[in-house]
């Protein structure tokens, strides 16, 4: 390290030249990096998956539309309300952009009256009757196209393929002409998941902009008062504010989009820079300090290349076991997490080349003529020497993280970002108590459906499933057939019989939804609440359940896109904790090989595990699910928690060279790296702290957790790690025992 640091002193105008290109370069280009706050990629865990979600969308085609619209007035609709709407229709099927609008006075029901069955309109059949007691004699109208009290009905639409812009430009079409062409007393709400997307999106910026900018303002306020300089200012916001564009402009390079789960990245990038560059300046004032006064610009490269050899190589190890970290994810089985492992530790490793070189650099190159000891807080060792009570607070603390942990639950909702104030929030909780549900939950059923008992035993099946709670609306062939029969309260086997023959001999009406021309396999489709992860599974078992009633060769189970969804989204949450497992071993024997020590190792383990355990903890007490908007952040902390506890082994063992008591050297790593760990905790909690006025809830939900990994990590390197490290490394040990090789690791004692 010592050669290595001469170099970057020798070379410091050409680094700080080829960093400026470099900054400009990747400043362009991260102009130009695609951001997508879009939750579809974490939904599909895999193409095979996807594959198989197509295989059965192509085979049972499902009624799909891109957008859906709510139309309300303020008593129950009428005739005439029809009539305007369904002239609103023809003007939007008329519109180039738009394909198909299908809306409630069109929409074909069954007339039962007469020789044969006859489809006709609804507004046709409905005549000047009451339109909700109408509705309520074809059972799949209601609740889906006419709201529950009759006061509210829905357009679907659809648009063109053609057009370019197809998937994103339809809301906006929407809501430029449909109040050009109502007349007043309407009430418009736009349900669908671009409208959700939208609001996300919007959210998503604002509090991430919010927050980085209060960030950045707290550590431009807080760096003053540390280093009293403005080289302690300037310096580490440079290495900031370069190892942010370098690593997106590389992102932008490489064509690699910043998707939902990569918005951690940024934060990551900013948090190490930070850390590393305060320790680094730390030091070079510490050791510039140590010399003659004035300051000869040979004073200052002496520091330099001192600092790069007592700091260097445990910054290096802090970032290598974060990028470990964030590396065991690379094995997971979800691609987009994949992905994430792999983007997150090159994003480390880069931000440690640029604070490695770009802070030494500028260094060497700051006039100064005086050394300024940093203001850091001052530590005690009350801390240390009470090993009884350290270790009976850690199993006390450990035993409530337990219970806590036993309380955690897994679990994902769609909309549970949003906050509650947010007018799509409101709408879909008025669409869900108006009208069925927003969710698709689809049930896959195999088995011949032109038997008699075949269609029978999956009547009581659905009629089973609807009594649940979160199920507001059925559909299924025998909702078919009971329509063509006029909706009686029993159906017969005649009814049956005459409803299969009808549908078969009018195939053009055949509900290739719900079954399939052939008769051997159809779907029941469920309208449902977004009710979460855990209530989904739920209700995947009751399927199983009642499957196991049907007769013999008839099979049924869940499939479709909300299956796939909901078992990616707890795939990704079960992977990333899975992950931290890993992680942690692999770190541990990286410390104890570096150290040539299993002790050390083992000594890491415990700092390093309980602050993870501790925000596991807390999700359980608090009621916090894990879900995919906040497990990224247990691999980030896990890296955080372990930065602290290099620091400190390093300095300690660096200390134990030159005094040869374990004692002393603990002592000596206090008041120096202790001091400076709690300067770089402080403000990385307050930096964290900045993320829990947001509105969007997994970014206060990372704010409280990071802050508690933070913190706890902090307390337990304070309080517990040197105990375990004098147990580990006793006096009457070796010094060569724990010593890493001077060679390769170039870990020099103090500079004199």
């Amino acid at each position: 390290m010592t050669r290595f640091a001469r170099l970057v002193v020798r070379g410091r105008w050409a680094i700080i030249v080829a960093f400026l290109l470099l900054l400009f370069l990747c400043g362009r280009h991260a102009l130009d990096l695609e951001v997508s706050f879009s939750i579809l990629p974490l939904l599909e865990s895999d193409a095979e998956v996807r594959a198989e979600v197509d295989r059965y969308v192509a085979e049972l085609p499902p009624q799909v539309y891109d957008q859906l619209v709510t139309l309300e007035r303020d008593r129950k609709l009428e005739r005439a309300d029809l009539l305007e709407l369904d002239a609103l229709r023809r003007r939007l099927e008329a519109t180039p952009e738009i394909a198909r609008v299908i809306g409630l006075a069109d929409f074909e029901v069954v007339d039962p009256n007469g020789p044969l069955p006859r489809p006709r309109p609804f507004l046709d059949l409905a005549g000047d009757r009451d339109l909700l007691e109408v509705a309520a004699e074809h059972p799949l109208l209601l609740r889906r196209l006419l709201s529950a009290d009759g006061r509210a009905t829905a357009l679907l639409v659809t648009a063109d393929r053609r057009w370019p812009d197809h998937d994103l430009g339809l809301l906006g079409l929407l809501e430029r002409r449909l109040p050009e062409l109502l007349s007043p007393g309407w009430r418009l709400r736009f349900i669908g998941n671009e409208v959700s997307r939208r609001a996300m999106t919007r959210h998503m910026k604002s509090d991430l902009r919010t927050s980085l900018l209060f960030q950045a303002l707290f550590f431009t306020l807080i760096l003053p008062f540390i280093f009293r300089s403005l080289r302690g200012i300037a310096i580490p916001l440079a290495a900031v504010l370069g190892a942010e564009l370098i690593c997106l402009g590389g992102l932008a390079w490489f064509e690699h989009p910043l998707g939902l789960i990569d918005l951690a990245v940024p934060g990551i990038i900013m948090m190490i820079a930070i850390c590393d560059s305060i320790h680094m300046i730390q030091r070079y004032e510490e050791d510039l300090a140590g010399g003659h006064q004035p300051v000869t610009m040979d004073d200052r490269h002496e520091a330099v290349v001192a600092m790069l050899r007592h700091v260097g190589f445990a910054c290096f190890q802090t970032s290598l076991t974060t990028a470990i970290g964030f590396l065991s994810l690379a094995v997971a089985r979800h691609q987009v997490v994949r992905s994430f492992g792999i983007t997150a530790a090159l994003a480390v490793m880069a931000t440690f080349l640029v604070v490695l070189l770009l802070v030494p650099a500028l260094l060497a190159v700051w006039p100064s003529r005086a050394a300024i000891r940093p203001r850091v807080p001052g530590i005690g060792l009350g801390c240390y020497g009470r090993r009884r009570p350290a270790f009976l607070g850690t199993a006390l603390i450990f035993l409530v993280a337990l219970f806590g942990i036993g309380r955690m639950t897994i679990d994902s909702h769609w909309l549970e970002e949003l906050p509650e104030d947010e007018p799509i929030v409101h709408d879909l909780a008025w669409f869900e108590r108006a009208f069925a549900g927003i969710m698709i939950l689809d049930v896959r059923v195999d088995g011949d459906l032109s038997r008699i008992e075949n269609l029978r035993a999956l009547d009581r099946f659905e009629k089973a499933m609807l009594a649940e709670p979160d199920l507001g609306h059925g559909e299924s062939l025998v909702d078919w057939i009971a329509e063509i029969a006029g909706n009686p309260a029993t159906l017969s086997d005649v009814d049956l019989m005459r409803g299969l023959g009808f549908l078969q001999l009018v195939p053009e009406r055949f509900p290739r939804h719900v079954v399939r021309p052939d008769l051997q396999a159809g779907r029941v489709v469920f309208r449902s609440h977004d009710e979460g992860t855990r209530r989904f599974f739920a209700l995947r078992d009751r399927v199983t359940e009642l499957g196991a009633e049907l007769p013999p060769g008839l099979k049924v189970r869940v499939a479709g896109f909300l299956e796939m969804a909901h078992e990616s989204s707890h795939l990704v949450a079960t992977t990333m904790l899975e992950s931290i497992g890993l992680s942690l071993l692999a770190i541990s024997l990286l410390i104890g090989f570096i150290y040539r020590s299993w002790r050390i190792g083992l000594a890491a383990v415990i700092p390093n595990v309980m602050p993870i355990l501790i925000a596991l903890g807390v999700n359980g007490l608090f009621d916090i699910p894990v879900r995919i908007g906040i497990v990224m952040i247990y691999s980030l902390g896990l890296g955080l928690a372990v930065d602290d506890s290099i620091h400190l082994i390093s300095r300690f063992l660096e200390e134990r060279r030159s005094t040869g008591s374990s004692r002393g050297a603990l002592e000596a790593a206090l008041r120096s790296s202790g001091s400076a760990l709690i300067t770089t905790s402080v403000i990385l909690a307050v930096g964290t702290v900045c993320y829990l006025p947001s509105g969007f809830r997994s970014l206060h939900d990372v704010g409280l957790l990071l802050t508690t990994i933070v913190v706890t990590a902090l307390v337990f390197d304070l309080f517990l790690l040197p105990h375990l490290l004098e147990m580990a490394v006793p006096d009457d040990q070796g010094d060569g025992v724990a010593k890493p090789d001077e060679d390769r690791f170039s870990a020099a004692s103090r500079r004199d």
